[in-house]
């Protein structure tokens, strides 16, 4: 799948910089596989394949354009989809025109805003607004050029004087789930900082986390953890496997087991509002889980491959989203350096059962050495983990947002840790908010996104291992070209 999604790329990219009609991109996909169908010869069919992804990319670029905001200024009718902050009174949200009024009556539309209204409008999501307002659209380079690839067409800013009608509209399912959630996050009585953190990072309501936090967050490193992402996923993965631990016994357990985690998992996507990086890992997570039900055996590279591939065809913005490229690539490092680091330390630390002593005595020692060994494997583990990640994102990151912070792989485990501590107390609490639990979800809860706070507060006011450096689109693709050398000189090692 790694030979499909590189071509698939391209295609997309290569789509984003010279149009074609869509009948020209189908016909070049249906040459391609009509080729690889002919030939049917190893090397032919392989570039006749790439050459259908290819096409594929322009296809799903083409045939799912994004639409265009109206011009000037008009009467449009807006859907807000999600508050993203409220910053000094004034809220930001998401959202889309629904329609506007042309000369020949009311057009529908569609198009993506984002929203930034005053403070006495105060949004709510799910409401419709109907005001006088123009769509800014946003500037040809850096973040305007981002969010226009993104398919956003610009800011529409909500003045009150020029509001003319509002109504609630009704909320999804997922997004009504999402305010019980947070509602019931609130009920904990946690600090203000620890509930917005909390909030965040369990079911991404990221209203609470003010710009100096966020600032704080990306000078530690662990920007990351504010945003939902496979991480969370993962924990979610591991609660709920703990929690059904008992099913198997049952008739066809094993497979009541995986229904219900694989539902979890992807209701948990669904209350996150669907992220690029979240739907990403709940692909593979799902994957995973039908692969342990079945007992085969799950590659997890080419498991990331398809997910990205399907992802790419469904929505081709999907490439341009910081979230998506900053997961993809982080997965990747840490499969293709971490875990390969992990096994090579554990090979050599951890001692062999076959010269486990018999003796009480010696067997308890030998157990004793075995723990100690297993958490200094565990603590090598999430450095490994953190630094491979850390590395195979700084690029991007520097390019996207123009800072470098390398406490991301110095206090990277611990604050990895904390989170998932402080996510899986408050997952518990919320799928089980009875009264008596209420104390010590409150303390764990607290407990841990307090001394995460405490940890990113002092890694970002430490002036070191964070700095701005913003990195240029040629030193970036050099560094990842330079990147993709390494590990296929790793594969080849592997093969020898």
């Amino acid at each position: 799948m790694l030979k499909a999604l590189v071509p698939l790329v391209a295609g997309i990219v290569v789509a984003g910089r010279w149009s074609l009609p869509v009948w020209g991109a189908a016909a070049g996909l249906a040459v391609s596989v009509a080729g690889a169908f002919v030939l049917r010869r190893w090397t032919a069919a392989d570039i006749c394949i790439a050459a259908a992804m290819f096409f594929a990319g322009w296809c799903a670029v083409e045939v799912r354009p994004a639409p265009r905001a109206p011009e000037g200024e008009r009467v449009m009718e807006i859907v807000v989809d999600e508050v993203l902050s409220r910053r000094g009174g004034e809220t930001v949200a998401e959202g889309r025109i629904a329609a506007f009024a042309a000369d020949g009556g009311v057009e529908r539309c569609g198009a993506a805003v984002r929203i930034w209204a005053a403070r006495e409008v105060a949004l709510g999501e799910g409401e419709r607004v109907e005001a006088l307002c123009e769509v800014r659209p946003f500037a040809a380079d850096g973040y305007g050029l981002y969010m226009s690839r993104r398919g956003v067409a610009g800011t529409v800013f909500l003045d009150p004087s020029r509001v003319m009608r509002r109504a609630e509209g009704t909320l999804p399912w997922a997004q009504r789930l999402r305010h019980v959630a947070a509602e019931r996050i609130s009920r904990l009585g946690l600090d203000p900082a620890a509930e917005a953190v909390t909030a965040a990072m369990t079911v991404g309501d990221r209203t609470g986390l003010t710009p100096e936090m966020r600032r704080r967050y990306s000078l530690g490193g662990v920007s990351h953890l504010l945003a939902v992402s496979g991480l969370h996923v993962g924990f979610v993965f591991v609660i709920v496997n703990l929690l059904l631990w008992w099913v198997p016994v049952l008739r066809h357990g094993y497979v009541w087991r995986c229904l219900l985690a694989v539902a979890a998992i992807w209701v948990y996507a669904a209350v996150t509002g669907f992220p690029p990086s979240v739907v990403r890992a709940a692909a593979m997570f799902s994957v995973f889980q039908i692969s342990m039900a079945a007992t085969v055996r799950f590659d997890s590279l080419n498991s990331l491959c398809l997910t990205a591939c399907l992802m790419l065809l469904f929505d081709a913005r999907t490439l341009y989203d910081a979230g998506f490229r900053l997961s993809f690539l982080s997965v990747a490092a840490i499969l293709e350096w971490g875990v390969p680091l992990y096994r090579v330390a554990a090979r050599r630390v951890m001692p062999s059962s076959a010269n486990a002593p018999r003796g009480f005595g010696e067997r308890t020692a030998y157990a004793l050495r075995r723990w100690c060994r297993s958490a200094l494997l565990w603590l090598w583990g999430g450095v490994a983990m953190g630094a491979a990640a850390s590395v195979a994102t700084m690029p991007l990151v520097s390019y996207l947002f123009g800072t470098v912070s390398l406490w991301s792989v110095a206090a990277g485990p611990a604050a990895v840790l904390l989170s998932g501590v402080a996510v899986g107390a408050a997952a518990v609490w919320i799928l089980f908010p009875v009264p008596f639990l209420q104390p010590l979800a409150a303390w764990v809860t607290g407990t841990a996104a307090g001394g995460l706070e405490a940890l990113v507060t002092a890694c970002a006011e430490s002036g070191s291992l964070a700095f701005e450096a913003a990195a240029g689109g040629v030193a970036t693709a050099a560094a990842y070209t330079a990147m993709a050398i390494f590990t296929l000189w790793l594969w080849s090692l592997g093969r020898r």
